[in-house]
Formats: structure tokens, C-alpha cells, sequence
């Protein structure tokens, strides 16, 4: 490029250049803090939320807390089951009851007693009748007397109701064994009916208690649920707003691009043609052209180039 060349070709470079100072710079008029979006805003709102709720209840969610009242009921029904020496109310009764009969039992001994009635008319018709063949044996011994024949009636009848008094005793003395016997089997099955009642209560408090940590382990696991989903949630929040500030970013970077293409290009060619190497008595062109860049520059500042 010749001299000429040069200088014309300096003359609308600073002719360009001249003009990009007169303009008013573009402005970016917008913050390139994009701040955070809708999704994190609302996984900020649920995970507060969750946080507070889980620090008002001791770290126990909903289904933990009702499982812990559940087993309080638990914990009452097998205090309820230590008490009275682990029996039931029947079953102490049975046992008082069962207790009451071996006196009763005591009282039946004297079923052999010599003043059973007509136990003792019929040992003394034993008597009689054995004294009477005894004297047979050494003569006769009629009787003699007009009061024989009321005596003979008297005596046959006291023989004939002795045997049957004493029947009826023993009957009485049998039922009474009976239904003392029947009492402690009824005692007995009493006893029994209410232990299997007791096995089964604890049976049913030992399947309350596995019910309930169950639900506190559902429990457990819906909390933990609950921490990834609002973890997933600011995750996602997270990446939109990456993604918005990029976008912001991005949308400044093309503002600038746009707007200052000419002055960068300018800038380019400026640095394109700038010659650091060059012998001290002999000025780049650009340097030669400084005389007038000045003038123009007055111009410019004349004309608001930084306004």
C-alpha cells in the first residue's frame, strides 16, 4: 500500500472511528442477575415448609407420631396384663373360689360319723339281731307281755326307715361331692378360658406393637420420600436458573456484539495496522496521521462524542 494509500486509508479510518464517537455508547439496560425462578422459589416455600413442621414435631413425621400414640396403647394394655400377678379378674376369683372348696371338701368328712342319721339304728339293729341268735343258742326266749306286738311294730319300722335315712344322707353326701367337684372343674375351666384370654391379649398387643413400628418404619420412609423429592425439586430449580442466567447472559453478549460490531471491527483494524516495530524516525501512519486525528478529535468532542 502506497503512501497515498495510506493516508486516504487512515483518513476514513478516522473518518469511521470519528463517527462511532459521536454516538451516544449503547447501554445493556438490564441486571445480568437473573435471580432465581419460579421452581426453586417454590422448592425454597415446600422445603421450609417441611422443615418447620418436622422441628414443631421433633423430627416425627405425621405417620411416626401416630404410630408412637399407638404403642402407648400398647405399652397400657401390658401393664394392664402385669397387674394382679398377670391374672385376670376371673381368674383371681376362680382361684379364691378354688381355694374355698377344699374346706368344703373338709366338711364332707364326717360322712362316716356314728351319729349319721340312722347309722346308728342300724348298728344297733346289727347289735340286737346279733345278741337275739346268740341267746337262740342256749333256749328259747319268747316274749312275753301284752306290749310285745307294739314293740315288735315299732322296731320293725325303725329297722325299715334306718337304712333308708342313711341312703339319703349318702345320696346327699355323693351330690354334695358332685357339686363341689363340678365347681372346681367349673373354677378350673374358668382359670384356663381366662389364660387363653390373657395369651390372646398379648398376642394381640405383640401385633399392635409390630403394627405400629411398621408404620413408624412407613413413616421413616415417606420423611426420607418426602427430603429427595425436595431435593429433586431444588435440583430442578437449580437448572432453570442456570439455564435463565445463561440465557441472560447470552441475550448481554449479543446486545454488545450488535450493538459494537462496528467499533470492535474498527478496533481490529486498528490493531491490525499498528506497527510496534517500526524504526523510531520513521512513524507508523497512523502516527502521521495524529496531527489530524486531533482536529477531528476536537471536532467530536465538540460535537459530544462521549455524551
Amino acid at each position: 500500500m502506497g503512501d497515498s494509500q495510506s493516508k486516504q486509508f487512515g483518513t476514513q479510518y478516522l473518518d469511521k472511528l470519528g463517527d462511532q464517537l459521536d454516538k451516544k455508547a449503547p447501554v445493556f439496560n438490564q441486571s445480568l442477575f437473573a435471580g432465581a425462578g419460579d421452581a426453586t422459589k417454590n422448592a425454597w416455600s415446600q422445603g421450609t415448609t417441611f422443615g418447620n413442621s418436622l422441628v414443631g414435631s421433633n423430627g416425627y413425621g405425621a405417620g411416626q407420631q401416630a404410630a408412637q400414640n399407638s404403642l402407648g396403647g400398647v405399652f397400657s394394655g401390658y401393664g394392664a396384663v402385669a397387674d394382679n400377678n398377670g391374672l385376670t379378674g376371673a381368674q383371681a376369683n376362680a382361684m379364691t373360689g378354688n381355694a374355698g372348696l377344699g374346706s368344703q371338701y373338709a366338711g364332707l368328712s364326717s360322712a362316716y360319723d356314728e351319729n349319721a342319721p340312722g347309722y346308728a339304728r342300724m348298728r344297733q339293729k346289727l347289735l340286737d339281731d346279733a345278741s337275739t341268735s346268740t341267746a337262740a343258742l342256749f333256749g328259747n326266749s319268747g316274749r312275753l307281755g301284752s306290749g310285745a306286738s307294739v314293740d315288735n311294730i315299732t322296731e320293725a319300722s325303725l329297722n325299715a326307715i334306718a337304712p333308708l335315712d342313711y341312703s339319703n344322707y349318702q345320696n346327699n353326701i355323693n351330690n354334695q361331692y358332685r357339686s363341689l367337684d363340678s365347681q372346681r372343674g367349673i373354677y378350673g375351666d374358668t382359670f384356663n378360658m381366662g389364660q387363653t384370654g390373657v395369651g390372646n391379649t398379648l398376642a394381640g398387643l405383640g401385633g399392635q406393637a409390630a403394627t405400629a413400628g411398621a408404620q413408624f418404619g412407613m413413616g421413616q420412609t415417606a420423611l426420607t420420600n418426602k427430603q429427595g423429592a425436595l431435593d429433586l425439586l431444588t435440583q430442578i430449580g437449580s437448572a432453570k436458573d442456570a439455564n435463565a442466567q445463561g440465557a441472560l447472559l447470552g441475550k448481554a453478549d449479543l446486545f454488545d456484539r450488535t450493538k459494537n460490531a462496528e467499533l470492535d471491527r474498527l478496533i481490529k483494524i486498528g490493531a491490525a495496522f499498528g506497527d510496534p516495530t517500526a524504526a523510531a524516525n520513521e512513524p507508523a501512519w497512523w502516527q502521521s496521521l495524529l496531527g489530524g486525528a486531533l482536529g477531528l478529535g476536537g471536532s467530536a468532542l465538540s460535537g459530544g462524542a462521549f455524551r
